[in-house]
């Protein structure tokens, strides 16, 4: 079980360290700790989900051996989780000042929280008979998605930061052209 748990934290930390390195170069960060404080909001967003999770499972007597009860189970850690990862990334964009940050909070959640389900989908057997192989290779699945999805986020951050340009250039314009129209 603790195979799985390995998987989640290497997936999850590498995700976030080459992103951190990536976007770091391309804005030029005030501070670029924030692979280390999603790392810490990781693990405390894990362990304040799995507290809520078991006091549900303990509090409504849910039997884990039915499948809608271990459904239900894995909802509720899925989007306590979630909602604590997605509250940390928006507060670590919004200080860096990233354009819509709470569309790149959704993004950057929702692709790792895809990548584990995948990883785990293609190597439960593996990582459920505690074979270290799955658990070192999602650090490389973990670098190969931040790499990918930190250079969907620069692209995209310099698109909301041409338009802003471009609207804000286009709004000169404007201005100027009612000075001259008033100088006449």
């Amino acid at each position: 079980m603790d195979g799985f748990v390995w998987a989640a934290v290497l997936l999850w930390n590498c995700i976030n360290i080459v992103q951190d390195k990536l976007l770091r170069k391309q804005f030029s960060f005030s501070w670029g700790c924030w692979a280390v404080i999603n790392s810490v909001a990781f693990t405390i967003a894990g362990s304040v989900a799995g507290i809520i999770t078991l006091i549900i499972w303990f509090y409504a007597q849910l039997d884990i051996f039915k499948t809608r009860d271990l459904i239900i189970l894995w909802c509720l850690f899925g989007f306590s989780f979630g909602a604590m990862a997605f509250g940390t990334q928006w507060f670590v964009f919004k200080k860096q000042y990233f354009p819509q940050p709470i569309v790149l909070a959704i993004f950057n959640v929702l692709v790792a929280i895809a990548a584990y389900i995948l990883w785990v989908r293609f190597n439960f057997d593996a990582l459920w008979n505690k074979d270290w192989k799955p658990v070192v290779a999602s650090a490389v699945v973990g670098t190969a998605v931040g790499a990918v999805s930190g250079i969907i986020l620069d692209r995209y951050c310099n698109f909301i930061n041409r338009l802003e340009e471009l609207r804000e250039d286009e709004g000169w314009d404007e201005d100027e052209n009612e000075d001259e129209d008033d100088d006449e």
